[in-house]
């Protein structure tokens, strides 16, 4: 189990307030890794990144957030802002590009109900 979403094992069960599971390449399976799926559409809004580079970040992005808002955000930020995060931020590392296609994919985001 993650130990960001392992503190509930301490509480009694009335104060269990969310379960995560880690469902992917288990009944979740995707057809394109993450990272080339990031990589192509950044592309059709003009951010040139290579697969390899948004895989090489990811891992810190992750981190982060599973440690700063554990459970994908729930409680604080919520799941979508969560995962907003970690892709924006893999986009930003990896690009010099900081101009109005990466504030047009961002906003893709933005409008999205969370």
């Amino acid at each position: 189990m993650d130990k960001a979403c392992s503190t509930f094992a301490k509480s009694s069960p009335s104060d269990v307030k969310v379960v995560s599971f880690d469902a992917m390449d288990t009944i979740i399976a995707m057809d394109e890794p993450f990272n080339k799926v990031y990589a192509r559409i950044a592309s059709d809004y003009g951010i040139d990144v290579h697969p390899a580079d948004i895989a090489s970040c990811f891992p810190k992005y992750m981190k982060d957030l599973s440690h700063n808002h554990p459970c994908f955000g729930f409680g604080s930020i919520g799941h979508f802002e969560w995962w907003k995060r970690i892709v924006i931020g893999c986009l930003q590392e990896q690009t010099n590009f900081c101009g109005l296609r990466l504030l047009a994919l961002r906003s893709l985001y933005e409008t999205q109900s969370g």
